[in-house]
């Protein structure tokens, strides 16, 4: 009888934990859920920048030298345009390489869809352009 209630306890108590551990799960999966909704937005809403954020770009001489800002109207195809006659003009290469100056920041996740999605954010990354 003594066995046979503490086994009946215990089932009590192993009933009560699997419902704290169902809770704390779903608790976690729809905190999740929410959170990938907010950061990571649907792909028409991940290419919106702040108002006056720039991203700048030149070439590994610092011949060719632009800052896309595109919430004022210079954005990627301006900059690839542009990049082009420059191109045209010195008679260089097609395959000169334009650079990224500005460095991501991976801290700022509300900034990673842009990362992802805005193909400003895909030029290779010079570090030092002084160089």
């Amino acid at each position: 009888m003594f066995l046979r209630r503490i086994k009946y306890h215990g089932l009590r108590h192993h009933a009560t934990d699997m419902k704290i551990l169902l809770y704390s799960l779903s608790a976690s999966i729809l905190t999740f859920c929410v959170t990938g909704i907010f950061f990571f937005k649907p792909a028409n809403l991940a290419t919106l920048t702040i108002v006056g954020e720039t991203i700048n770009f030149q070439t590994r001489d610092g011949g060719f030298v632009f800052s896309a800002m595109p919430s004022k109207g210079r954005d990627y195809e301006m900059m690839e345009r542009v990049f082009a006659e420059y191109k045209k003009q010195k008679n260089l290469p097609e395959n000169t390489i334009l650079y990224r100056t500005t460095l991501k920041n991976y801290l700022n996740v509300a900034k990673w869809c842009q990362y992802k999605g805005m193909p400003e954010w895909h030029y290779p990354y010079l570090w030092n352009p002084g160089l």
